[in-house]
């Protein structure tokens, strides 16, 4: 979308849901316009006029499954005026380490398909930044985000060219049925009796765990992880295995039964 300049068009961190796009082929104005001063509602109508040449939208997103997109894309039509002919658009909703092997490919190439991209990997959004691979986008919407949305100093922002949607919290999840006591520090979880009993997430498998462990390792020294891999954790990449493996009875003991997982990490 919008000019191409020799880099990715548009975004990060789930702004690319206030891109601002679109008039109906009627000429009236769409929900989008409503209350825009002068200067930005020149700038819509370039962005709609740019949208409408090119025709396509292409996106990548870690979250945004065929479920979410079937909500998302009829109301971003109806907020912006596109029709169908108007502009076609392609949301792929695909893990964060394969969004970024195809944005990379892109860049190296100087094919530039890709529009906008959102996934949580702040690291790798800077580093286009730093690199002159993102565009800027300060989107006129950030004036409804709260001050510590758009604060670089204490959360994942880097006006102008993105600020992030929302915030992941990461912390112990565990389950109460078979966790009996108080779980009050992280260390809690490496007594020998939860030993084969935790989940962890992949981290040599994911971009986004990556960027986790690293803001954990921020309150935890290495000697926490070392002593939690002699805990024979289970290593798995997907969050939701994660959480189910925590939440049903799976794995044998030696004994032949069934042991549940106490704990996501």
């Amino acid at each position: 979308m919008l000019e191409r300049i020799g880099k990715i068009v548009l975004v990060a961190l789930f702004v690319f849901v206030t891109c601002s796009f679109g008039l109906p082929a009627n000429g009236a104005e769409p929900p989008a316009f409503a209350g825009l001063s002068g200067v930005e509602k020149t700038r819509l109508v370039k962005l709609i006029e740019g949208a409408k040449k090119e025709g396509k939208l292409v996106g990548y997103s870690s979250d945004f499954r065929m479920d979410v997109q079937a909500e998302f894309v009829p109301k971003f039509r109806e907020w912006y005026g596109f029709l169908e002919d108007d502009l076609k658009i392609n949301l792929v909703s695909m893990r964060t380490d394969a969004i970024i092997s195809k944005v990379t490919e892109e860049l190296r190439a100087k094919i530039y398909i890709t529009d906008v991209v959102q996934n949580s990997t702040i690291n790798w959004f800077n580093d286009l930044v730093t690199r002159g691979e993102l565009m800027p986008y300060d989107s006129p919407e950030y004036r409804h985000f709260g001050p510590q949305s758009v604060n670089p100093e204490i959360a994942a922002a880097n006006p102008p060219y993105f600020i992030a949607g929302y915030f992941t919290t990461r912390n112990i999840v565990y389950n109460p049925k078979y966790v009996k006591g108080e779980i009050s520090h992280w260390k809690d979880v490496l007594r020998p009796e939860y030993k084969g009993k935790i989940s962890c997430a992949d981290v040599s498998n994911s971009a986004s765990h990556t960027e986790a462990y690293l803001q954990l390792r921020t309150v935890l020294d290495a000697s926490f992880f070392q002593a939690l891999a002699k805990q024979d954790p289970f290593i798995l990449v997907s969050a939701s295995d994660q959480v189910n493996k925590c939440w049903r009875r799976r794995g044998r003991a030696k004994s032949g039964g069934l042991v549940p997982l106490r704990f996501v990490i």
